[in-house]
């Protein structure tokens, strides 16, 4: 800031900064607006194999079903795949002392489950 309290910039630059940073908000507003129609879309044809699909027998919820287990997958492999090769080691150890269900709340249970009979099975031998 200048000492005679102003930025420094004369009004003319202000005003042309402000002006480039507002034609970009609308820039992003217009390519959102093409994004939304365009993802409306691809929705719209989703359906219409749901559609085909539930006309063949195919229960329309289990076939959803199966369409988000698999995008669910494909997000947890990510995970891995994220991580540096030495994390993803050690991620791999993780996984095998905890076995295919371990992260998840029923896999918790379980050896939450086989940790308590260990305790009991120490105490009563």
């Amino acid at each position: 800031m200048a000492k005679d309290g102003s930025n420094g910039a004369t009004p003319e630059q202000v005003k042309e900064a402000f002006d480039d940073i507002i034609g970009f908000y609308t820039e992003l507003a217009s390519e959102r607006g093409t994004y939304m129609q365009r993802a409306r879309q691809i929705r719209e044809r989703m359906s219409e194999v749901y559609d085909s699909a539930a006309e063949k027998g195919i229960t329309r919820r289990v076939l959803k079903a199966k369409v988000k287990e698999h995008l669910t997958q494909e997000k947890l492999l990510a995970i891995r795949e994220g991580l540096e090769d030495d994390d993803r080691l050690e991620f791999d150890k993780l996984a095998e002392v905890l076995g295919d269900f371990g992260g998840t709340p029923l896999g918790a249970a379980a050896l939450d489950k086989a940790k308590k009979a260990d305790s009991l099975d120490e105490l009563t031998h």
